[in-house]
């Protein structure tokens, strides 16, 4: 593509870029929003653009992971069932963990009240692929508690574990809404974005169906971030195959209260369901082997069982990664069947 083409084209997910052309390099001619370029990406790391007029607010960041750039080999950039997994840029011994400007980014990012900042913007990620190669990956929302420290032969660094939306495309028109600093009004804003920064906390839900009072803005989005995940690889509910949105649920297998802060977020921790079937799960009315055969109490009754369309020793294919979890649910499961 050439420079005028880049300009105009908007950030689909997996999709590799080029300038025909060395320069401007491809990310900068592909971040261009008027007359705004974004600094050259061939090291890797944190690329910003600033809002028009207000040099300390950002307009949006780009996460470059390049191939030029050797990391330690267990420091391993990562994504696994919707979850980007980041490791930061220090690699200098005996040094503090925020002694790169990278990983001060991620200190920043990952702060408890960022969403009630005024600088709050999105980040995108992108792998250089080559010195003029660049792929879009998606938008990237940071998790709660996401931020953790490691240290290898003497140097601290940080492991950041982002959602990332691999469906969305990121729109030019939204780019420039961000670079004119309108970040919470823009009309062009992905619904994941409007869902990270919007005001009104949904109701949470634990696996009794109590309601549990968030504690910060992140705990709503670490919600919306584990119903995306799985609806990005679970199209419908897993006994009646219903496919509207609408009517599914991310149900936890381990419960939410029980789990700890990655298990939250792990995509083989939860199962779409209908309303019905994840209220029967929840309740321990229903579980499966460990073969993937249902498997369903016999505290129901044969017409409860019939009405909600379950058949004991049915088959489901591909839960096999759910196992480590659906281990916890059968001995939860067999304790109330024994009550």
């Amino acid at each position: 593509m050439n420079e005028k083409e880049l300009q105009k084209a908007d950030l689909v997910p997996n999709v590799v870029y080029q300038n025909d052309k060395k320069s401007p390099n491809t990310l900068s001619a592909l971040l261009k929003t008027r007359d705004a370029y974004c600094s050259s990406p061939v090291q890797g790391g944190f690329r910003m653009l600033r809002v028009e007029g207000n040099s300390k607010r950002h307009a949006f960041l780009a996460l470059v992971v390049s191939q030029d750039v050797r990391k330690p080999a267990s420091w391993n950039d990562t994504i696994n069932g919707g979850i980007l997994t980041y490791d930061g840029d220090n690699d200098t011994p005996n040094t503090d963990v925020k002694f790169t400007k990278g990983n001060k980014y991620l200190d920043k990012i990952f702060a408890d009240d960022r969403l009630e900042s005024v600088d709050v913007y999105p980040i995108m990620f992108f792998k250089s692929t080559s010195k003029r190669e660049i792929e879009f990956v998606g938008l990237c929302f940071p998790l709660v508690n996401g931020l953790e420290k490691s240290e290898k032969d003497g140097v601290h660094n940080f492991r950041a574990n982002f959602y990332i939306d691999q469906k969305t495309v990121v729109t030019k028109a939204w780019l420039t809404d961000l670079k004119e600093g309108r970040w919470k009004s823009s009309p062009h804003a992905p619904q994941s974005w409007t869902d990270y920064i919007c005001d009104e906390m949904p109701e949470i839900w634990d696996a009794d169906h109590a309601m549990v009072e968030p504690r910060t803005v992140l705990t709503r989005t670490t919600q919306i971030v584990f119903r995306r995940g799985l609806l990005q690889t679970q199209k419908s509910c897993l006994i009646c195959q219903i496919t509207d949105e609408r009517l599914l649920i991310a149900s936890h297998i381990k419960r939410w209260v029980d789990s700890k802060d990655r298990e939250k977020v792990d995509p083989h921790n939860g199962l779409i369901l209908c309303a019905l079937h994840d209220r029967l799960f929840d309740r321990l009315l229903i579980t499966f082997s460990s073969t993937g055969d249902l498997i369903v109490s016999k505290s129901l009754s044969r017409t409860t069982v019939e009405q909600a369309g379950l058949i004991a020793g049915k088959h489901y294919p591909g839960l096999e990664p759910f196992q480590h979890y659906l281990r916890i649910h059968r001995k939860r499961f067999d304790t109330n069947e024994r009550l």
